[in-house]
């Protein structure tokens, strides 16, 4: 089990333009996400339980993977981005 756990992340975005261009290919697959809450207030991202995050990448998945009994804690952490132009184009294929 992979246990991720983001506490008191606060992501404060002004003056920006945001492009999302995603593609998202899933075949013969099950997903079953359970107790995962998202709370968008004020710039404000608190994301808690198995959250995966990817930004400007190709993430092709064709392998088993077996993950037990880790954890990522990450705390007190702020990212501030002002005035840029983030363009995003991802590719998930699953």
């Amino acid at each position: 089990m992979l246990r991720v756990l983001y506490t008191r992340y606060q992501h404060d975005v002004n003056n920006n333009t945001l492009d999302v261009n995603n593609t998202l290919h899933v075949y013969n697959n099950t997903l079953d996400v359970n107790n995962n809450t998202l709370d968008v207030n004020n710039n404000t991202l608190d994301v808690y339980n198995n959250t995966l995050d990817v930004n400007n990448n190709t993430l092709d998945v064709n392998n088993t993977l077996d993950v037990y009994n880790n954890t990522l804690d990450v705390y007190s952490n702020t990212l501030d981005v002002n005035n840029n132009t983030l363009d995003v184009y991802n590719t998930l294929d699953v």
